[in-house]
């Protein structure tokens, strides 16, 4: 039966979830469980934390996340700074889950946020079109989720208008998949990548510019599985007002 848990990892200040969740997977090795970086409280005096400001980021990976552990691996080496965006943002716990969170988050996020934390969700490909069809059925606090980013999110059904517990959504997805053929890309036609999303405050639009010649075979392409290029553009992008 745990098979068909979504996984749930968190450190830090978090209370746990009451719905069924597992914390083992087949996939992670205790080896990759035990290199999950804890948070520790931020060491500036610049940026102190107001009383009862609880913020939380959360990592919520796509489909086989739990194999391919694309997101699982910012989950596991964030750490307070990491993210020069959120540099500001004293965070007291981070929380991972697979793409098959919907039941698990239907009473784990109005619990959380109702313990006054407040939270930053990075949700790719599945995970993150669940996360937004989950976040326009519950009736949360005004701007309760300070920040979602979305990335190359998927799924037959998109979000039409943003929720109002949204305070700023940020889209970023590959606009050129269909010309790269890879493993990731052909998931994306498969589940309907959204691609551009309307409802979004900020959209990061990523392309491949370079040409296709034998002599550029070695470089890296930008596709649905990208994570590292995703989050270093998000961290650096003009785009993003937060």
């Amino acid at each position: 039966m745990s098979l068909f848990l979504p996984i749930a990892l968190w450190s830090g200040d978090v209370p746990p979830p009451q719905a069924p969740y597992t914390q083992t997977n087949p996939f992670f090795s205790n080896t990759e469980s035990s290199t999950i970086i804890e948070l520790t409280p931020p060491q500036s005096s610049q940026s102190p934390q107001p009383a009862g400001d609880k913020n939380l980021i959360v990592f919520i990976g796509g489909l086989m996340d739990s194999h391919h552990r694309v997101l699982f691996r910012e989950f596991a080496s964030f750490r307070q700074g990491s993210y020069p965006r959120l540099a500001h943002i004293p965070f007291v716990g981070k929380i991972y889950t697979t793409f098959d969170h919907r039941a698990l988050f239907a009473s784990w996020l109005p619990h959380l946020i109702a313990s006054g934390y407040h939270l930053y969700i990075f949700a790719h490909s599945w995970g993150a079109g669940n996360i937004c069809k989950l976040l326009s059925r519950l009736t949360l606090a005004p701007a309760s989720i300070p920040l979602l980013v979305t990335m190359d999110p998927v799924g037959y059904w998109r979000l039409a208008h943003k929720p109002q517990s949204i305070g700023v959504w940020v889209n970023i997805y590959v606009a050129d998949k269909w010309r790269h053929i890879t493993v990731p890309n052909i998931c994306t036609y498969i589940g309907r990548a959204w691609n551009h999303c309307r409802a979004a405050d900020t959209e990061i639009v990523l392309k491949n510019y370079h040409s296709h010649t034998k002599s550029d075979k070695n470089r890296k392409i930008i596709a649905h599985a990208s994570i590292r290029t995703m989050m270093e553009t998000f961290n650096t992008s003009k785009e993003v007002l937060f």
